[in-house]
């Protein structure tokens, strides 16, 4: 991958490679990885969208295309995207998580909520499937329900999800908690006796 530096003395050169090698996908996404590390989104989003006119069906091209709609904030579009993505692979986990992702940006809590308990379900221990559907029903003023999704998360990745966590909804919308005390405490596992 690139990083902001490399990616622009990159640039050039891919873009060199892809006007004589027009028809191959593969530099097409090479160009969109090095538009995307320099934070050039809507160029990123051509290069991709270049690239899966070349093969439509490539998975990859597909979802770096929804992840560069989703910084263009064009979550209807990403949506889209990621929805071709999953008929052609339908197993693939981070493709539904991220069109629950591209749902919950666009304000479509109802279809974000749908796609969440059918990623818990093929993957019973994804915490971060846990803490998405736990945001998006805080969202939707289920506080009850979103406190057992942000446990579950904590419970799975506690390490990882215990700081991110505990902030957000400290901090979020909806005021679930009056501190952070007590924040901390509602997401701890409970002890076992």
């Amino acid at each position: 991958m690139f990083n902001t530096g490399n990616a622009e003395d990159a640039i050039p050169l891919i873009e060199k490679a892809a006007g004589r090698s027009p028809d191959r996908a593969n530099i097409h996404v090479n160009l969109g990885n090095a538009y995307s590390a320099a934070n050039r989104h809507a160029d990123a989003a051509n290069a991709y969208r270049r690239a899966t006119d070349i093969v439509p069906n490539d998975v990859n091209a597909l979802h770096r295309l929804a992840t560069a709609c989703s910084q263009l904030a064009q979550y209807d579009d990403a949506a889209t995207v990621l929805k071709k993505a999953i008929v052609v692979n339908p197993g693939n986990g981070a493709l539904h998580m991220a069109l629950g992702v591209a749902f919950k940006n666009a304000g479509k809590l109802e279809e974000a909520e749908l796609l969440y308990p059918d990623i818990l379900e093929k993957i019973p221990n994804y915490a971060e499937a846990s803490a998405n559907l736990a945001v998006v029903l805080q969202k939707q003023g289920r506080i009850d329900e979103a406190l057992k999704g942000y446990r579950d998360a904590v419970s799975l990745k506690p390490e990882y999800f215990r700081r991110a966590t505990i902030n957000k909804a400290a901090t979020g919308k909806g005021n679930i908690w009056l501190n952070l005390d007590q924040a901390k405490a509602s997401l701890l596992p409970t002890p076992k006796k």
